[in-house]
């Protein structure tokens, strides 16, 4: 919480994990832009690290799963405007590795100062070495939790 209490941010994204549903950075992101009053994007990914080839070959699987991320997006969404959140905006990545994800969070999307992840996310070496780069480059922050 340090951060956020030495540093006023305008635009607050978290990235949540689709299969594991943990809202621990959800939740720090939610307090953190409620707190400066920001504007929140919520970034709902689907991991397909794990899929196997049969269920990635079934649509009817893949669209299960692409609906079930939506409700969790949704029902995210819901609980930041109850909460006060500003502004949010939700929305589904997937893909198979979140690197690629966060790259593209931070290469297509320069109006937020921070981006929130949890430590699942955050200890492959893809993604730190990603998060560090855009962090020098860009000078936003990450925080994992």
């Amino acid at each position: 919480m340090e951060l956020a209490e030495a540093t006023r941010f305008d635009m607050v994204s978290v990235v949540v994990n689709a299969a594991t549903e943990n809202i621990d950075a959800f939740d720090y992101a939610l307090q953190t832009a409620v707190h400066d009053n920001a504007s929140l994007n919520i970034i709902v990914w689907i991991d397909d690290d794990n899929l196997s080839v049969f269920n990635a070959l079934n649509p009817r699987y893949v669209r299960k799963q692409h609906d079930q991320a939506d409700k969790f997006a949704t029902d995210l969404s819901d609980v930041a405007k109850a909460m006060g959140a500003r502004s949010v905006k939700a929305s589904i990545k997937r893909g198979s590795n979140l690197a690629r994800l966060t790259e593209e969070v931070y290469c297509t999307d320069f109006s937020f100062d921070v981006l929130v992840m949890s430590s699942d996310h955050h200890d492959h070496t893809q993604i730190r070495r990603a998060v560090n780069q855009a962090n020098d480059e860009l000078e936003v922050a990450t925080v994992v939790l």
